[in-house]
């Protein structure tokens, strides 16, 4: 049984177990991946389907209709009317680009973004989860020194995010909050869960960022029914 996050939603009719129209997200709650990508749906007011995804399982196990859309296996996925959407990042840039807000206003604001999104994936995207898995769940999957290195980026990343946020501006672009805020802050909510405690202004912009309309906490993600 899956269980959505609010069940007086509208969910898009189905054939054969898929939706016609509309958007339906396949997600995990302890993926901060997919968190991005239900807080990006939600800030921007977009109804959708949950189909939470039992990511316990191999990969061949997995329910049929996440294994016929989800090209690399992870979530999240989105389909918005029959077109799938993968990586989180990805999926943000398309919602900010078919809504024209959170960064999609304009080219050069697109193009702001993009460069962020970029940076997010190959450094805080990277140092944070595993710091996170390995102290929340399984340190011993790493090899030595690989924690180390980790925890040393993720200090260099921090530096860098706390550096922009500490120029004067509200948000990672500006005044206006964008997909970059969405992104760069996907795995920071669950900080202390890795052991890390974050700047002052770090802190700061995360609590701006969840006074926005729509916002949603990682604890309002949908789960799987026990």
């Amino acid at each position: 049984m899956i269980r959505t996050m609010n069940s007086s939603q509208t969910t898009p009719p189905l054939v054969n177990n898929e939706p016609m129209s509309g958007w339906t997200l396949y997600s995990h709650p302890e993926s901060g991946h997919s968190y991005k990508v239900k807080l990006a749906l939600s800030v921007l007011g977009l109804l959708h389907r949950d189909r939470v995804v039992n990511i316990a399982l191999p990969a061949a196990q997995r329910a049929d209709d996440f294994r016929r859309v989800a090209l690399f296996d992870e979530v999240p996925v989105l389909v918005h009317d029959r077109k799938v959407l993968v990586q989180s990042n990805a999926i943000l840039l398309y919602l900010a680009q078919h809504t024209g807000r959170w960064g999609g206003e304009s080219g050069e604001r697109m193009q702001e973004t993009t460069q962020w999104l970029f940076w997010e994936a190959n450094r805080l995207g990277l140092s944070l989860p595993h710091l996170r898995f390995a102290k929340r769940f399984d340190a011993a999957s790493y090899p030595p020194g690989a924690l180390d290195w980790l925890r040393q980026r993720f200090d260099q990343d921090i530096a860098r995010l706390a550096h922009t946020l500490g120029e004067g501006q509200a948000f990672v672009l500006g005044e206006q909050p964008s997909m970059a805020d969405v992104s760069l802050s996907g795995y920071l909510w669950w900080a202390d869960q890795a052991g890390l405690t974050l700047p002052s202004t770090v802190r700061a912009w995360l609590v701006r960022l969840s006074d926005e309309p729509g916002w949603i906490s990682p604890a309002d993600m949908p789960s799987l029914e026990k």
